[in-house]
């Protein structure tokens, strides 16, 4: 179960005021939903001017977030990318972008990377046992990626990576399969670095990216949340009424489906 969900708020008044902010999602979203990304990272380097943005590189929702936070003054200088090789999708990296590949990683750093990754992910015991820094195949790629993610969360000292302060994710509330992106909240929860995903976040989006219609249904769909989290059992952890209320549970995927403009 992810249990280290906490309120958006909560996370945006950290003191630290240059966070390391991890932000990622999943690879399949529509050009709407990635504009909606892209306006919180806009929002978050508004918040946060001396923050550093760390990300996966990949497609989706990682790279509409960087292309919000990513500050044109200098080049990409405060964004972060952990690579699961070099040369990863480097087309996409701005000059000043400051890069982590797994290659520069030590022997001894690579075992505790994999260390984390049982630790955080049992399900992976197997795979990090086979693994092979020097040998090819789907399943060395695989690994490599499940590396790179809990990289972001952990960081690296050696190389100048301080660990995560805080991460936003987009999670696809209609995906049929768990993916990279809940293996990286795993992490999170293991390293005890606060989170969010969209269920937290969207309300803090700035407006300009809605249109009237949907402010004005948020409004309407944010009170009804209220009276719904209002009916909290006083002996139940928020943990077991989002996994046991039904009521909860359309509510905030009808809310998703409006925040993230599914099916327009």
């Amino acid at each position: 179960m992810l249990q280290n969900h906490v309120p958006l708020r909560t996370v945006f008044n950290l003191e630290n005021p240059n966070p390391i902010i991890v932000l990622e999602g999943s690879r399949t979203i529509s050009t709407n939903t990635g504009k909606i990304l892209q306006r919180m990272g806009q929002h978050l380097l508004e918040l946060f001017p001396n923050a550093k943005f760390r990300s996966g590189n990949a497609d989706g929702a990682d790279d509409w977030f960087v292309r919000g936070a990513q500050n044109p003054a200098n080049n990409g200088a405060n964004i972060e990318l952990m690579l699961p090789y070099a040369g990863h999708k480097k087309v996409k990296i701005l000059p000043n972008s400051s890069i982590l590949p797994l290659e520069q990683l030590s022997d001894s750093e690579l075992d505790d990377l994999k260390h984390l990754v049982v630790q955080a992910s049992p399900k992976y015991k197997a795979l990090m046992n086979y693994f092979d820094p020097n040998a090819k195949g789907r399943r060395i790629e695989n690994a490599k990626y499940i590396l790179r993610d809990a990289l972001k969360i952990c960081g690296n000292a050696t190389h100048g990576f301080l660990p995560a302060s805080f991460a936003l994710f987009y999670v696809n509330p209609y995906a049929t399969k768990p993916g990279g992106t809940e293996h990286t909240m795993r992490v999170a929860d293991y390293c005890k670095v606060p989170y969010q995903t969209q269920q937290g976040w969207a309300f803090s989006v700035p407006t300009d990216i809605y249109t009237p219609q949907e402010i004005a249904l948020m409004a309407e769909l944010k009170e009804a949340m209220k009276l719904i989290m209002e009916n909290i059992p006083g002996d139940m952890d928020m943990s077991e009424f989002l996994q046991t209320s039904e009521e909860y549970a359309t509510a905030s995927q009808y809310l998703l489906a409006i925040l993230m403009r599914y099916g327009q």
